[in-house]
């Protein structure tokens, strides 16, 4: 059983759109100044313990926030993000400041460049840009000793705390803002919003391009949002992509998806592990049976896909080290850069190699689309294994067939460049006296080939489950012991349907 941590936290979530400038409190507006120093606050309260936070910019963000009233006190509203707070992951270019990528030296000079483009994205749509967030060492997997230990998971000091977009997954989920602009490799999203109880999407890579965003391995990067609910997702990409309207859509997901199909592969959820990723995925299938959603079985056709799934993850690294080796080739500061990422830039990639994994990449794509290009979405693990521990990863990065259950579903729909959200999901009950992964965060990917079909899936499924309590539901009898013992009190997120507001009380043991 985890024992978490005591931290006191008070968090607010800011659900973008017209309507959460209302606060469920008082029912009154909160302006940007107010909604920047609540951020502001949270920040200066916790982070000191999370470490979420690279940089801050306190004055250039007010001055942003105070431009933002005058404008909504004439009627003026700049877009879907009018007055939202927002953090980027500190790869993105910045005007005038600094981007170090994780690195003790900086990868972008602060005279030299302009807003990266997904950045710019959302500053035209009206965000106030808070600061950067920490993230390991060049978006691989080790933060740099120089900048101090990585952020931590708000929920539990033994919970890990995510990948390279960790800083983003961590500051959302402590209430320091709600809204992240991330980056996708291999999981970078994925891991930290599975780790966090968060909502996220991993568009296809041209909704928010990529345009000055320091790379880690360009086949595979995507630029993608860290968020609490559809509700900000949807007006983050409404902020990216202006030809879809993604606001209506979450507005409309009840009905929406009466008429939508998704497979589930039965046959890999009767085989996963009974404790926790099973019931996760029979119990998001029963609400989403619900809903009016057609379930379709493609157990035989993703099985089927396992194999070339294996292999691309097994391969990823592969494609990862001779894209470093190319992008680091110049770097004045190289020889400062140590560790796992130092030996995938001294590495040697053959082109037979990368001709083989195009190959293995092209063939599932295409296998994909034949198998379930007539679904609207399809269910499937984040993880193949629970949550994991802190203490769990090295064995887990190190132990090959670890490896390949962890990161199955996750890597090949960077190659085939597919969209996918990450659900968090209500705990189900395991029917023994004895859970081991009951206190273990739950979440489940919708991957698809519509952003619009599979934000309406999301949203919908959000509004059906409710409030969600993090790590796990007092009413599920795989939570009964561990509520009754030392977590006397838990975070409790409020979810509203698309445009609404909602508050989070409290997080704290």
């Amino acid at each position: 059983m985890i024992r978490r941590r005591v931290i006191s936290l008070l968090i607010t979530v800011f659900v973008s759109g017209a309507s959460a400038r209302e606060s469920t409190e008082t029912g009154t507006a909160r302006n940007a100044l107010e909604r920047l120093d609540e951020c502001l606050r949270q920040i200066d309260a916790h982070d000191s313990e999370i470490l979420a936070v690279e940089t801050l910019y306190r004055e250039e963000a007010a001055a942003t926030a105070r431009v933002r009233d005058e404008e909504t006190e004439e009627g003026e509203s700049r877009g879907p993000l009018h007055a939202v707070p927002v953090a980027v992951k500190d790869l993105f270019a910045l005007n005038a400041r600094e981007t170090r990528a994780g690195f003790s030296f900086a990868v972008y000079e602060n005279a030299t460049r302009q807003n990266a483009e997904p950045v710019q994205k959302l500053v035209d749509a009206g965000a106030v840009l808070v600061g950067t967030t920490r993230l390991t060492e060049g978006a691989w997997t080790e933060y740099s000793a120089a900048g101090g230990p990585p952020p931590r998971n708000p929920f539990s000091s033994l919970l890990w705390q995510g990948d390279s977009s960790s800083g983003c997954g961590t500051g959302v989920a402590a209430g320091f803002y709600p809204i992240c602009l991330a980056t996708d490799t291999s999981g970078s999203i994925r891991n930290p919003c599975l780790m966090n109880s968060l909502a996220c999407v991993k568009p296809r890579r041209a909704m928010f391009g990529r345009g000055d965003v320091w790379p880690l391995a360009q086949r595979l990067d995507t630029v993608g949002v860290v968020a609490r609910n559809a509700a900000d997702l949807a007006s983050a990409m409404q902020a990216a992509d202006a030809s879809r309207d993604f606001l209506k859509a979450a507005a409309d997901a009840r009905s929406a998806v009466k008429t939508m199909r998704v497979g589930i592969p039965w046959s890999l959820v009767d085989a996963a592990e009974p404790e926790s990723l099973a019931p996760t995925i029979r119990d998001a299938a029963k609400l989403f049976r619900s809903l009016g959603v057609e379930l379709v079985d493609v157990g035989e056709e993703i099985e089927a896909l396992v194999p070339l799934m294996d292999a691309l993850a097994a391969r990823s690294t592969t494609t990862i080290a001779d894209a470093a080796a190319n992008n680091y080739r110049d770097v004045p500061h190289k020889d400062e850069i140590g560790g796992q990422l130092r030996e995938l830039i001294d590495s040697h990639v053959t082109h037979e190699e990368l001709d083989e994994i195009e190959a293995l990449a092209s063939n599932f794509t295409e296998s994909w689309q034949s198998k379930t290009g007539h679904l609207d979405a399809v269910m499937l693990f984040v993880w193949g294994r629970p949550a994991p521990l802190e203490t769990e990863i090295p064995d887990i990065v190190t132990t090959p067939a670890l490896f390949a259950d962890a990161v199955r579903y996750m890597v090949p729909f960077n190659y085939a460049d597919l969209p996918l959200f990450v659900v968090p999901a209500r705990v189900a009950t395991c029917g023994k006296s004895e859970c081991p992964f009951a206190d273990r965060p739950r979440s489940f990917q919708l991957v698809g080939n519509s952003e619009l079909a599979l934000l309406q899936l999301t949203a919908a499924y959000e509004e059906a489950r409710g409030e969600l309590e993090y790590p796990y539901d007092d009413a599920s009898d795989d939570a009964s012991d561990a509520a009754a013992s030392d977590a006397p009190r838990r975070l409790r997120v409020a979810v509203a349907a698309a445009g609404a507001a909602a508050a989070v009380p409290l997080l704290g043991e």
